[in-house]
């Protein structure tokens, strides 16, 4: 059993730096896409007026 335990440890420290590095890139696409969508929403505000509104609905609905 502590063979076993041993084995698997040793496999997952390899693991880890490959699993931090990508952890890394997943959090930077997440915020880059956070960014994205406030983008988004701050322009869809800022079309607050009715026509505006109409437009983005039309857009959505299509």
């Amino acid at each position: 059993m502590a063979g076993i335990i041993k084995s698997t440890n040793e496999k997952l420290q390899k693991k880890l730096p490959q699993l931090k590095e990508q952890k890394t890139v997943l959090q930077k696409e997440l915020a880059e896409i956070k960014n994205f969508a406030d983008g988004i929403l701050n322009k869809w505000a800022s079309l607050a007026s009715e026509d505006g509104s109409l437009f983005l609905k039309g857009k959505l609905d299509w």
